[in-house]
Order: structure tokens, then C-alpha cells, then sequence
């Protein structure tokens, strides 16, 4: 087992190395965006033949870039993940063993965790964040959100002051917010008692702003002589599944429970089946949003003329088992929990294909740091 832990990080460099083509040292530094909605399975791409999902753009970006079909959550629950992601090691090293709120404290990502947006910032990249980030411990006075219950109850939002934002110059962000209709924000002049209320599909609204941030109109976002780095963190398909647009639920509305559900399951013909049919058609509904929206950001990318130059990944934190094995739930090691997406575009650079190499969330800080030209230090991965 050592040995295999020893080597691993060394052979997903090889990986990507047998597959980049033609890459010159010398070449601009590639721009990335990484785009990673909450509690998204593996099995919901369409490309995959599991789950019944309309996901065309995706499955796109799956047949122009390189698919890696082992990708896992090795602790599926959101904050876990997340702090694995950013500082290449796994909870026993970074501190978050649990998810971020006021029920566990002490659990969040330390302000000296030096994370992969504190290298690439180092690096020279205009780095952006927006969305979710669910790596902050809330405190009293609890900031008014639905999911805030106050003193003594559980208490999930709460904002992250620019020196706990780990080298980030673009941040357009919240803690996690489960009303996907009505979303906020803390932006970069943001105070704690001063966010940005939204009344859209959260999706579509953080599309709306990632996109300005690359088109970077009067150069307002970035700076435009800097490769830039741009992490697009969507909340669904994360409950609840039913803030989701009807132009989405409009597409598995008459699907019956047998043919939205495609693995094991103990509801069909118990009392809950109409409750699960509507769970799954709204996730799934949830998931037709997100493909649309990374549609968006393709097209921005083709429009702007830098697709060539831009390493384009889009995972998730976890899945779920949407009933499956009798649970509706992550945080638990079936493989609709933990198996996650895993596509890496790299036009001209990365070749099309697909790998089953085990990938786990602390890789990504190594990989990203090998594509993107310079070494990764301290990390697990």
C-alpha cells in the first residue's frame, strides 16, 4: 500500500504527459477553469448510459477532453472535499474532518493552509472565485440566512474576510445557502453586514458573472496581461432539489418512477414512490441547468479565442444515492456517493480519451500545478 501511495502522483503525471501533445515550454501559461457543482454523480453525465440525464454540452467536453472514470470522493460530504481540493492533503492534515458549521467547531480551512489559489496567485494568475466556498466556521452574531438557525442551533453561512481568501482576487462567493432562487454574495469591497441579494437560478447568475470575468470588459475583473484562474463553484444539484427552473423539470416531467430510476432501490410500489419519482426528476432536472450553463462557459471560451489555451475540468465534491441501497443521502461509500465526474479539456494539448486511474480530491492541487508549469509543494497528492 506504501508503495502504491508513494508513487500514484507520479503516475497521474505520466498520465497527463502521455497525453498532452505538442505542448512548448515556451507557450503562454494556459488560463483554467474549474468548474465543480455540489453533489453532482458520476452517473448523472449522458454520455455515461446510467442515469436518464439530458446533458449535451457535457458530454461534449467528455469527447474533447480526457475522461477519468475512477475519480473519487474519498470523504463525500461537502467541506471535507473541498479543503482536499484546495490544499492537496487529506483531512487528517488540513483540519476539516466535517462539514463547516457552528455544530463543529474548530473545523475549517486554516488561513495558513497554503492552498492551490495561494500558488497559482504566487505563480502570476489572476485567480477568481464564485459560488460556493463552505470552508468558514460560523460565529455569533450569526449573518441572516435561511441557513442559520441563531444561538444554539445549527448554523451554516457566514462570509470569508479578504485575508482568509487565500490569495484570490476576484471573489464573488458565499459559504453555502441551500435557496438556489435567491442566492447572495460577498464581493470584493463586501463588508459581513453588506452582501449582494440575487433573484435568480444561482447557476445562471454566477454563469452570468464568470463570464464577465473572462471577457474582462475595460479589464475590470483581471488583470489581462496575467494567464488567469477561475474556480465556478455551483450549490446544485445539492438540495433543494426543487429550486430548479421549469424549462429544466419541463424535460423529465413525464417519465415514470421505472424509468428515472436505474439502479437499486427499495420505493417502486411503497408509498413513497411519487415523493422519489419527483426527488429524481428535480435532481436530474438540477443537472440538465448545470450542463446548460457550462455550455455558456464553452461558448464564452470559443468566442474569446483562448479555448486553445484554456484547461477546462469539471468534477464535483460528491454524489448521492438519490435511493439507491436504501439511501437518500452522500457521506457514505456506495458509489453513487463517491464516484464523481472527472473531464479535463485541454484543446491541442491534452488528447481525447479515457483513463481509470484511481484520482482522488488531493491530486488536483498537484496536476494543476504540473499543467500549469510550476511544482506543488507540501501536498499529499
Amino acid at each position: 500500500m506504501k508503495r502504491i501511495m508513494k508513487y500514484r502522483p507520479a503516475v497521474i503525471v505520466f498520465i497527463f504527459s502521455l497525453a498532452i501533445a505538442g505542448c512548448k515550454t515556451e507557450e503562454k501559461a494556459p488560463n483554467i477553469v474549474f468548474i465543480f457543482p455540489d453533489q453532482y454523480r458520476s452517473a448523472a453525465m449522458g454520455f455515461m448510459n446510467q442515469d436518464p440525464v439530458i446533458t449535451p454540452n457535457i458530454d461534449r467536453l467528455a469527447s474533447e477532453g480526457l475522461v477519468f472514470t475512477d475519480a473519487t470522493s474519498t470523504m463525500p460530504v461537502c467541506s471535507p472535499f473541498r479543503a482536499m481540493l484546495m490544499t492537496g492533503n487529506y483531512y487528517t492534515v488540513n483540519n476539516v474532518a466535517l462539514n463547516c458549521l457552528s455544530a463543529n467547531p474548530g473545523n475549517f480551512l486554516r488561513t495558513d493552509d497554503n492552498t492551490i489559489l495561494d500558488a497559482l496567485a504566487e505563480a502570476d494568475y489572476s485567480v477568481g472565485y464564485i459560488g460556493k466556498w463552505h470552508l468558514e466556521e460560523p460565529y455569533e452574531p450569526y449573518v441572516e440566512s435561511g441557513n442559520n438557525g441563531g444561538p444554539g442551533k445549527d448554523n451554516w453561512e457566514e462570509w470569508t474576510p479578504p485575508e482568509r481568501r487565500h490569495g484570490v482576487q476576484f471573489w464573488y462567493a458565499y459559504n453555502t445557502y441551500d435557496n438556489h432562487f435567491r442566492p447572495h454574495y460577498w464581493t470584493n469591497g463586501s463588508t459581513r453586514d453588506k452582501r449582494v441579494d440575487i433573484e435568480e437560478w444561482s447557476p445562471v447568475h454566477e454563469t452570468t458573472v464568470a463570464i464577465d470575468f473572462i471577457r474582462n470588459s475595460g479589464d475590470s475583473a483581471r488583470d489581462p496581461r496575467k494567464p488567469f484562474a477561475l474556480f465556478v463553484s455551483y450549490n446544485p444539484p445539492h438540495t433543494g432539489y426543487s429550486y430548479v427552473p421549469e424549462e429544466y423539470r419541463e424535460l423529465y416531467r413525464d417519465l415514470s418512477f421505472d424509468e428515472l430510476n436505474t439502479r437499486d432501490n427499495v420505493m417502486p410500489g411503497s408509498t413513497g414512490e411519487m415523493h422519489a419519482r419527483r426527488f429524481l426528476a428535480d435532481y436530474f432536472a438540477c443537472v440538465s441547468g448545470i450542463d446548460e450553463q457550462v455550455g455558456r462557459i464553452m461558448k464564452c471560451l470559443d468566442e474569446e479565442g483562448i479555448r486553445g489555451n484554456t484547461i477546462l475540468v469539471f468534477t464535483s465534491d460528491h454524489g448521492n444515492c438519490l435511493g439507491a441501497h436504501n439511501q437518500v443521502t452522500k457521506n457514505v461509500f456506495w458509489e453513487e456517493a463517491f464516484n464523481v465526474p472527472l473531464l479535463v479539456s485541454w484543446p491541442g494539448k491534452i488528447k481525447p480519451g479515457s483513463s481509470d486511474l484511481l484520482f482522488t480530491p488531493v491530486d488536483f492541487f498537484p496536476t494543476l500545478a504540473s499543467l500549469a508549469g510550476f511544482e506543488a509543494t507540501g501536498v499529499q497528492g
